[in-house]
This record gives structure tokens, C-alpha cells and sequence, in this order.
């Protein structure tokens, strides 16, 4: 659910209709190019509804059509609902500034802002409307501000929860160093194989050398082929990603993108990149073929090798070579210990031929659908829960034992389940007894 300026924060590019008008307008939503395939086909959307159960049934017309979002997007949204229908859901049974606490606002501040000053008035609007009427709740409730640039990379706050799968830089910079430690020894076998096949450029040096070619024109030319092979590797190392990509995305469950038409920025950083990268590793092979003397060269059998400094030089690009390998193999090997550990590791419950099946929560026919899998001869339990032992989406709340006054309530996670529950996923007891008949399971998060 969003307000009439939302779209233009985000800078929504609406194919069909008028997107400002349709979120002013109450019951009214915009959908994707997707949404409406799945929906109707390769009909027109626009004055068709749709209908949402929501503490009630509210139907909703369509009067705009949208451009998808792109799959890095942290609001995946298919569907924007007028925000104005819910002045009737506010008035049923919820506080209407508990929810809001509940939403993301977008804020769109002056460059000149102070963030301090902001924040303790989101501070103070909080006190008055929220932590003055707690009803003896312990805690407070916040607004926190954050930029829309921190939320794919910060874990601490919504970026990290379960809507918005937050990566920390820290393993960004990880896999930064190992992609550069690889790119470190392509560059070395690149110098290393250049002046070890120098020997048979040799005669070639000493010719152009004897008709008048200078030292830097060597130079530059041994620059420019490397330049060469260095774009026409990234050319390849581009193909290749973009070949692969969709396999590691399946494979990840991920939506990874790399759209180099889309994204001038990162097109001209692959440039750079790539040129400075053909330039460095080509500027030694260079300088050390470019200096050979033209009356040995082309001596039958008179090479030359190059002067101690050069040798020496070599050897200490193997050194670093081997150094990095090394280190490469000892980070893999941690790696597959790591995630030997978490396949092996005991979680205290059972895991195996288990299947999830999300079902309607407010259906009524929890008890049929049960009766019907267990007529499947492969079934062997059903059991009814809100959520998995391993699952994120559990109930919070806090608690107090009984005759306790509030001050002692602690923070706990729910999970409700039936009775074939606590069997099914082998969990063992510390105290107490499983119920057999429909029960709650209280899980307790530490």
C-alpha cells in the first residue's frame, strides 16, 4: 500500500494510464507488465479489478499499468494498492500510528539537512503518539532513519530482515579480494609468459631497431598488443558471465544482474579496468624486449636474457604467484570445512523428507486437506504449524510468568502447531511432556 507520491520518489515508469491519479483514488491499484499477464492475459488491465481479502473483501480497480521492477530492487512490489482504502482497515482494529511504526516511509530531504536535528524530531513524534499510550508494554518504539543506499548493504536494520536480503560489505570485500588475488596471478602468468617467449621477438626487435625504429615506437607497439589481449579477454570474460549467469541464479535462488546497456557507469568502469590492466601488464614485457641490442640479436644463436635486475624481478613474480595460490588453497579448504560443518552440524530437530506447503491461513479446510494427504500411500504425517523450527517468519511477543508483574516479561518467538508437530520434527524435550491433542509450542529465541 503506497501514497500518490511514492511512484515519484522512486521514479516509476508507468507504461498505461495515470499512476498519480490511480493512488490519490481510494480502492484503486497499479500492476506490473507481469502481473497483468498472469491476470489477463494480453488484455487491457486498465478498468479491470481485483479483489483482496484483508479483514474483509475490498475490490480494486485498475487505472495504471507499470514497468516492472528490476529483480536487484528491494521492494519487489507487483501490485501498488492505494494507500486511501485503509482508513477503513485503521478504524477496525489497529492503532493508526502503531501502524504506521509499522511501515517504511520515504523521506526526501534538503542536501543542506540536518540528520541529528531530524531524528530527534521523528524522536519526539514517536513519544507523543506511540510511547504515550504503551498500555504498560515494556520498551519503546523508534523511527530510524536510513538511506536508500545503506539497504542492500547494512544486516542491522530492515535491509538485513526477511523482505530485503541484505549482503554485509564484509563479505563483498571478501570476495572483492579473492577476484583480485585471481586477477593478481592472470597478470603475473601474463608477464612471466611474455618475457619468457621474448627470445623469439628478438630478431624482430633487431630488425625494426636496424631500419630505424626507436625504443619508445617498441614500446608502443608491445603496449598496444597487449591492450589487445587484455580487451579481447574481457570481451570474453563479459560473454561468459552473461551465459552463465542465469544458471547461477537458479542455482542461488538469486536474481543477479548484469546489464551493461543499462548501466553507462559500469560499462565505463569495465573500460578503465580492462585498459589499465593491459597497460600495467604490458609495460615491462615491453620495456625488456624493447631493449635488446640489434648487433646480438640478429647474430645467429646471440640472444640475450636480460640483466640480473630483470631475472630477479621474474623470480619474484613467481614467489608472489606461488604465495597467492597457497593462500587461495588454505581459504578453500576453510570454506569446505565451514560448510561441511553447517550440512553436519545437529540443529535439534529432524530436517529430512520434511515438505513446507503454505496453505490459506484463514481457510477452513485445514482438517480435509489433512485427511487427503494421508490417504497418500508416500505420506507418512501431516502436521499443522506456522512456521518451520528453522523458519524467520515466527510470532514475537513478550512474556511474564504468572503473578509476575510486567517488569519481568521476556522476549520470545512463537511457533503454533498441532500435536503431530513436535513428532514429526524429532525435537527433544528438556522438561515437561508433548501434548497429543492440538497444542501451542512456545519457542524461545536466546
Amino acid at each position: 500500500m503506497v501514497i500518490a507520491d511514492y511512484p515519484e520518489i522512486l521514479n516509476i515508469e508507468t507504461l498505461k494510464g495515470d499512476l498519480h491519479k490511480t493512488l490519490q483514488a481510494p480502492y484503486q491499484a497499479a500492476i506490473t507488465e507481469s502481473t497483468a499477464k498472469k491476470f489477463f492475459g494480453s488484455e487491457d488491465p486498465i478498468g479491470k479489478t481485483l479483489s483482496l481479502k484483508m479483514d474483509g473483501n475490498f475490490e480494486f480497480t485498475i487505472g495504471a499499468l507499470i514497468k516492472d521492477f528490476p529483480g536487484n530492487t528491494h521492494l519487489p512490489a507487483s501490485i501498488l494498492v492505494s494507500h486511501s482504502y485503509n482508513e477503513n482497515f485503521l478504524k477496525s482494529n489497529l492503532n493508526g500510528w502503531t501502524y504506521v511504526s509499522g511501515t517504511e516511509t520515504l523521506l526526501v530531504v534538503s542536501e543542506n539537512a540536518d540528520l541529528s536535528v531530524l531524528t530527534a524530531q521523528l524522536k519526539s513524534i514517536a513519544d507523543k503518539h506511540i510511547n504515550a499510550n504503551r498500555n504498560g508494554i515494556e520498551g519503546r518504539s523508534d523511527f530510524e532513519l536510513q538511506p536508500m543506499s545503506d539497504i542492500h548493504f547494512n544486516t542491522t536494520i530492515a535491509g538485513g530482515g526477511e523482505w530485503v536480503q541484505a549482503i554485509s560489505m564484509s563479505w563483498l570485500w571478501f570476495f572483492a579480494i579473492i577476484g583480485g588475488a585471481v586477477l593478481i596471478l592472470a597478470c603475473i602468468n601474463f608477464i612471466n609468459l611474455s618475457t619468457a617467449q621474448s627470445i623469439t621477438r628478438a630478431k624482430e626487435v633487431g630488425v625494426r631497431k636496424s631500419v630505424g625504429a626507436g625504443r619508445f615506437n617498441l614500446i608502443i607497439q608491445f603496449l598496444s598488443e597487449a591492450w589487445f589481449l587484455t580487451l579481447i579477454s574481457g570481451i570474453l570474460a563479459i560473454a561468459i558471465a552473461q551465459l552463465v549467469l542465469p544458471s547461477i541464479n537458479t542455482l542461488l535462488d538469486k536474481k543477479i544482474l548484469f546489464e551493461l546497456t543499462s548501466s553507462p557507469l559500469l560499462l565505463l568502469s569495465l573500460l578503465i579496468v580492462t585498459t589499465s590492466i593491459g597497460l600495467l601488464v604490458g609495460l615491462y614485457p615491453a620495456w625488456f624486449i624493447s631493449k635488446y641490442n640489434p648487433s646480438l640479436t640478429l647474430k645467429a644463436g646471440s640472444t640475450t636474457s636480460g640483466d640480473h635486475g630483470s631475472v630477479w624481478l621474474r623470480k619474484g613474480l613467481v614467489v608472489v604467484q606461488f604465495s597467492i595460490s597457497i593462500g587461495l588453497l588454505i581459504a578453500l579448504l576453510v570454506i569446505s570445512e565451514q560448510v561441511n560443518y553447517l550440512r553436519s552440524k545437529n540443529l535439534g530437530f529432524s530436517k529430512d523428507n520434511i515438505i513446507n506447503v503454505e496453505i490459506e491461513p484463514r481457510s477452513n479446510k485445514q482438517t480435509l486437506f489433512q485427511n487427503e494427504l494421508r490417504k497418500i500411500a508416500q505420506v507418512k504425517d501431516v502436521a499443522f504449524a506456522t512456521a518451520t523450527p528453522s523458519s524467520q517468519s515466527h510470532w514475537g511477543t513478550r512474556m511474564n510468568r504468572a503473578g509476575r508483574e510486567d517488569p519481568s516479561r521476556k522476549e520470545v518467538t512463537l511457533i503454533f502447531g498441532d500435536g503431530q508437530f513436535c513428532k514429526m520434527y524429532d525435537l527433544q524435550l528438556l522438561a515437561g511432556r508433548f501434548l497429543e491433542t492440538s497444542t501451542q509450542i512456545m519457542y524461545h529465541s536466546r
